[in-house]
């Protein structure tokens, strides 16, 4: 798997151990498209279909979203309450973006990213959707 990044586009994880996810992502999988977690497990009832991430998972992800080169346009069934496990109270927070995670993610929305067009939170989040909805709308709009 990981000898073929280059040309990976579509990626569906069943299970993931933490760390799992910066472990992915700082192989740099610029041609990503798609990022799915598979919530369907029949023969199981009590599956737990992904672990929670790191905090290294999570700024790994954000990285990966922010850097110029990453074409993400789909990450499906993410739960923020698997984010809002990770974050850390000022004095714990090496790193400012754990302090509000969502509001992290909402401002490379707004500021870096201009590729991921759906991104299916759970609950919903507006904020995402909306620069979402910016990314589909005008693709082009950082650099304007």
């Amino acid at each position: 798997l990981f000898g073929a990044m280059a040309s990976l586009e579509r990626l569906e994880l069943t299970d993931i151990p933490p760390g799992g996810i910066r472990h992915l992502l700082a192989a740099h999988p610029f041609n990503l498209r798609e990022l799915a977690r598979d919530l369907n497990d029949d023969d199981d009832d009590d599956y737990e279909p992904f672990e929670y991430p790191t905090r290294e998972d999570f700024l790994e992800f954000l990285d990966f979203l922010a850097h110029p080169d990453c074409q993400l346009q789909d990450f499906v069934n993410f739960d923020t309450a698997l984010v809002e496990s990770i974050s850390a109270s000022a004095y714990e927070a090496a790193d400012e973006r754990l302090r509000d995670p969502i509001r992290s993610l909402n401002n490379v929305m707004r500021d870096k990213n201009c590729t991921l067009t759906f991104f299916e939170t759970n609950p919903p989040d507006e904020e995402l959707a909306f620069w979402c909805k910016m990314n589909k709308t005008c693709p082009n709009r950082l650099q304007l």
